[in-house]
């Protein structure tokens, strides 16, 4: 056995999935013959013996709900189209807890054991008898229908309030719950059947999907290894013995892939797609003689560990300064060494969460060896030691090392094949269209001015608007230009593939990883960022004759040429138009005024009234929404802004392709590359982190835009309504409040244009979270479907529908719908020579409006939906990435700022409020909240005496009086934004909150009342008697980065509580209580 983080493992379990199998149907047989002895044993007056309704909870239970529910459940969209009937077979996952249970009901719910926040919980019957609560994201695996409704119905499922038993009370529910454990058991014998079978035949599934290229990730499916589980036929091919797969063959492929992570890694859209990666055999190969070499004691450990040791005591980076790279001429990495620094690194790639991570043990010895004081190996620990030694640079966070470390982003420009024009069809991936598609029923637009209006900083820039007056006064044309690469490339170009699996562009505090590299976006001849030019170009333009009521009479879709560009950033717009700047807040810098020079205004003064007119008719749709009673949640989120960074062309230090080992060594941090030298003034740097709300942004111009491009969205789903064109479009639903009075209070809330605010408004004197709070059963969930389906956040009706198509250089999806609606375009000009144009009033269908053969599409409906499967699983994926990008360093600036804070106060290292160690910030008492060491703890390799410079110099770039003249952390507030619930293990209070002034995330825990430590405090509360929407006074106990979860051994620590354990950390509290904060990504409702 292997103890490893707090639980036991037999070390050959993961390997052999006939022990899996054993042990787990072992448990089953346990659990159910219990049950089947009870039902016996009971009599037919219906009643249930008291043994039975007093049983405790099984250890399975206990563990599922300590786990609780995961990260990735909280990004605030829709999970997708799985649907979980009553009677469906699930597998439920959390860790490596796994169990088969059966729908019995499901039901909107604000809190609950597992899950704090407000949506959809099912509950469903497992193996071991019990009813456990759960979500659809804990579900990997379901078949639909495998036991009758009216079975369900004899369970206690179904019932009008969505309430189950936990134990059955009545003989006819205990006789029919003893049905559904008996068919959970054949289910498991079946499985095992066909796990028999793959073992007898010596099939090796490895090698039959892995990729020929032993540095190559493979991919397959669950489909495809499940024909190698069938009985033995005459075909000796082995992976064609089933042509069909059973039920049975696929739940025990989906068994054995899940046990064995070393070999398969389930994709991120897995529980939809079923996709299944490939490990690449190099990556295997180095797994296995990284394990084999740690436990034969080979000599290699030794050394690299030795080699750790060297550098980090000789050369410790040193971080206040501009940040700069040179090449070692000192040192090589052997390579073995780059071995065991490439394990490092690929341990730190997200893991699925229902597959134990297979680099976890040989990482924990690496890193207890280097770092022998430390208690638990969390990611941020392993990041620490990379930067220590010189494998990557400081400013290399973890969310960009595991999205760039396999090629899957690229910092600056992608690749990009050498361009072709191919004379004629068929083309290949190298080959652009050789004309414009769409060159004869171009619409040609003339002079007529098109308004490109974005960021200063803006990569990307494809869509401009223009406004043209209609001969009645009371309405308006207004024409909506996206940029058109499709007019040159085609869906079979590499770029094109490259793009689709990108999904869409990232944005990185560091620089922009692209979709579709700049050099052809923005080529100075033939480039599609609109204005790049200087001349004429390509797009496709919508165009929505509006009222003066927010109300869509007549649209068109036509490709289009444009060339009278006038580009302009929101803030000159905005000064033109007579508006204030928009409000960020600084909380680290009091009272400063902005020291932007006005911007020139000369390009802009012409196009004033047209300006006018387009911000006066985009907030006759913002009044509309609120009309129709649609409300959006707004809160403050940070930003970084005004840091230097450096231009990063390798995704790490040591060479991860090539066989120099070539070493490298850092210096700096971009925090402080944007002060002058020497700086006259700390604001620079004390600007850098600035926050402010979606109310405060979503207006003037920026609302100008946006409204626009959702009437482009909204005329590009009628244009396919109206020509039977398959696309995919974007629905959301409303969210479910419990009453009418709810529903009366929650929209008197809000502000003017729709938003409820944190604090609060004149028309109410409860908060938009309070109110929430109180009414709130789910929030709103949306998805993408082929059908006309509504969008309720953005105010869009169920006939006309939603099509996202104004970002084609940032959006595959995008890509996909301007492919679809061009060869829709080309093929009406087709049947009507004589129009080059479409048009249509949107209350109605035209009946003589032709409709397009589906032959003359690139995207059949079957691969729309296929598609929007993997799409919609692959933008969620980023968007998780995105938050916690921000949230790493946001999390690093604060850190960093406690350290200048507390050494400029003159408290040395362990005599003042914090310490300072390689990975975290803590308060000086025993009970911080982290296991990462005693306070006597040794791990001195970040501390703050060695990234200072002289303090001399530091006192005057940081002026004491300038620090503490604006400190948010000694007023530090934070808001409930999920009800208190009990810590499973701690047995203590717990709520979710937000830090409102540092725009972060938190979960506020109760303390020990004499672990005050040197905080104190004199306002303590009791979390239990709080309420969403309350806001408290707190202090900050302690910080940490990092991303991955892992669980603490130590039941004690409030660190192991029903969420995930890892991810980007704050602690802080009042007196008794401390908080900690997870790296999630910022939610907001009604964003497009």
């Amino acid at each position: 056995m292997t103890r490893t983080r707090g639980m036991e493992v037999d070390d050959d379990q993961t390997n052999t999935p006939k022990r899996f199998f054993f042990l787990f149907f072992k448990g089953i047989i346990s659990n159910v013959g219990s049950l089947i002895s009870h039902a016996s044993a009971t009599n037919a007056a219906g009643s249930v013996p008291s043994v039975v309704r007093l049983r405790g909870e099984s250890v399975e239970k206990m563990a599922w709900e300590r786990r609780g529910m995961r990260e990735d459940e909280l990004s605030g969209e829709g999970e997708g189209e799985l649907v979980l009937e009553p009677g469906t077979l699930v597998e439920l996952r959390r860790s490596t807890t796994a169990i088969n249970a059966v729908v019995l009901a499901a039901s909107y719910t604000s809190s609950s054991r597992t899950c704090s926040s407000s949506g959809l919980t099912y509950l469903s019957l497992t193996s071991t008898g019990e009813v456990w609560p759960h979500t659809k994201d804990d579900v990997y695996f379901s078949v639909p229908g495998v036991v009758a409704r009216d079975v369900v119905r004899m369970c206690g499922g179904e019932g009008e309030d969505g309430e189950v038993p936990e134990i059955a009370t009545t003989q006819p529910q205990l006789q029919a719950r003893v049905l559904v454990l008996k068919k959970l058991r054949q289910i498991q014998r079946d499985v095992e059947d066909a796990m028999n079978t793959l073992l007898s035949r010596q099939v090796d599934v490895y090698a039959l999907t892995r990729a020929v290229d032993a540095e190559q990730w493979g991919e397959t499916t669950l489909e495809e290894v499940a024909r190698m589980f069938g009985p033995v036929n005459r075909n000796p091919n082995p992976t064609r013995v089933v042509r069909h797969p059973g039920f049975a063959q696929i739940f025990a492929a989906h068994k054995y892939i899940v046990a064995n992570p070393v070999w398969f890694v389930l994709a991120h859209d897995y529980a939809t797609s079923k996709r299944i990666r490939v490990r690449p055999a190099g990556d295997v190969q180095r797994l296995r003689w990284v394990e084999g070499v740690i436990r034969d004691q080979g000599h290699e450990i030794d050394q690299f560990i030795s080699l750790c040791h060297s550098i980090i005591s000789t050369s410790p980076p040193f971080l206040l300064s501009p940040p700069k790279s040179t090449s070692s001429t000192t040192r090589k990495w052997s390579p073995s060494a780059q071995i065991f620094i490439r394990h490092l690194i690929k341990s730190l790639k997200p893991q699925h969460p229902a597959q134990i991570d297979p680099y976890l043990l040989g990482v924990q010895y690496i890193v207890k060896k280097v770092y022998p004081e430390v208690d638990d190996v969390f990611d941020e620990v392993v990041h620490r030691l990379l930067v220590d030694i010189g494998a990557i640079a400081p400013w290399q966070d973890l969310t960009q090392l595991r999205a760039m470390s396999e090629g899957e982003l690229f910092l600056g420009d992608s690749p990009t094949p050498n361009p072709r024009i191919r004379q004629s069809p068929p083309l290949g991936p190298d080959d652009f269209y050789p004309t414009d598609p769409a060159h004869d029923i171009r619409h040609d637009f003339g002079d007529m001015p098109v308004y490109v209006i974005d960021d200063t900083n803006a990569q990307e820039l494809d869509d401009g608007i223009s406004v043209e007056p209609h001969p009645s006064s009371s309405k308006l044309w207004i024409h909506i230009h996206i940029a058109d690469p499709t007019s040159l490339l085609p869906p079979t170009h590499a770029l094109a593939k490259h793009a689709e699996k990108m999904t869409q562009s990232m944005y990185f505090v560091q620089g922009a990883c692209a979709m579709l590299p700049r050099s052809f976006t923005h080529h100075d001849r033939g480039g599609f960022s609109l204005g790049c030019t200087g001349g004429e170009q390509r797009t496709l333009t919508f165009s929505v004759l509006v009222g003066p009521q927010g109300e869509i009479e007549e649209y068109m879709v036509r490709a289009g040429v444009v060339r009278n560009f006038v580009v302009a950033s929101y803030a000159e717009v905005d000064a033109v138009l007579g508006f204030v700047e928009e409000k960020w807040e600084k909380p680290f810098v009091s009272g400063e005024s902005s020291s932007t020079p006005p911007p020139n205004l000369t390009h802009l003064e012409p196009h004033v009234a047209n300006l006018r007119a387009l911000y006066t008719a985009s907030q006759a749709f913002v009044a509309r929404r609120f009309r129709d009673g649609v409300f959006t949640q707004s809160r403050p989120v940070a930003k970084l802004t005004g840091v230097v960074w450096p231009h990063t062309t390798d995704v790490v230090g040591f060479p991860m392709n090539t066989e120099d080992g070539q070493a490298y060594t850092y210096t700096g941090y971009p925090f402080f590359s944007s002060l002058p030298s020497p700086p006259s003034s700390p604001l620079p740097y004390l600007s850098q982190y600035q926050t402010s709300a979606q109310h405060s942004l979503d207006t003037h111009s920026r609302s100008l835009v946006a409204e626009c491009m959702k009437l482009a969205s909204r005329a590009c789903s009628m244009f396919c309504r109206d020509h039977s064109v398959p696309i995919l479009r974007r629905w959301a639903e409303a969210p479910v409040l419990d009453s009418e009075e709810g529903l009366r209070r929650v929209l008197q809330a809000r502000t003017g244009d729709g938003y409820l605010l944190w604090e609060s408004n004149t028309k109410s004197s409860s908060t938009g979270y309070h109110l929430l709070g109180t009414h709130l059963l789910s929030d709103s969930t949306a998805g993408y479907t082929l059908d006309l389906r509504g969008h309720w956040g953005l105010g869009v009706p169920p006939h006309e529908g939603y099509v996202r198509c104004t970002s084609p250089l940032r959006r595959y999806a995008d890509l996909v719908v301007h492919w679809q609606v061009k060869s829709a375009l080309i093929a009406v000009a087709a049947l009507h020579t004589h129009s080059t144009s479409l048009s249509s009033n949107s209350s109605s269908t035209s009946t003589h409006t032709p409709k397009i053969p589906p032959s003359l599409l690139p995207f059949s409906a079957p691969r729309l939906r296929a598609f929007a499967i993997h799409n919609q699983a692959a933008e969620r994926f980023r968007k998780r990435i995105a938050g916690q990008h921000e949230a790493w360093w946001g999390v690093a600036w604060l850190m960093r700022y406690l350290e200048v804070v507390q050494f400029l106060e003159g408290e040395k290292e362990g005599g003042g409020r914090y310490r300072f160690t390689a990975s975290a910030v803590m308060r000086n008492n025993n009970n911080n909240g982290f296991g990462v060491g005693s306070p006597e703890s040794r791990l001195e390799s970040g501390s703050l005496n060695r990234h200072l410079p002289d303090p001399k110099r530091l006192l005057l770039d940081f002026p004491r009086g300038v620090l503490a003249a604006n400190n948010p952390f000694r007023t530090l507030t934070a808001t409930l934004t999920a009800p208190p619930e009990t810590n499973r293990d701690s047995k203590k209070m717990q709520a979710a909150v937000y830090l409102t002034a540092l725009g972060i995330k938190a979960v506020l825990t109760e303390e020990e009342r004499g672990a005050r430590g040197g905080g104190g405090g004199d306002t303590p509360y009791n979390i239990a008697a709080l309420r969403v929407g309350d806001t408290v006074p707190v202090q900050v106990n302690a910080m940490r980065l990092g991303l991955k979860a892992y669980c603490p051994p130590d039941p004690e620590l409030p660190y192991q509580d029903a969420r995930n354990t890892g991810g980007v950390a704050i602690a802080v509290g009042p007196s008794w209580t401390r908080f900690k904060t997870k790296s999630q990504h910022f939610l907001g409702s009604g964003s497009t």
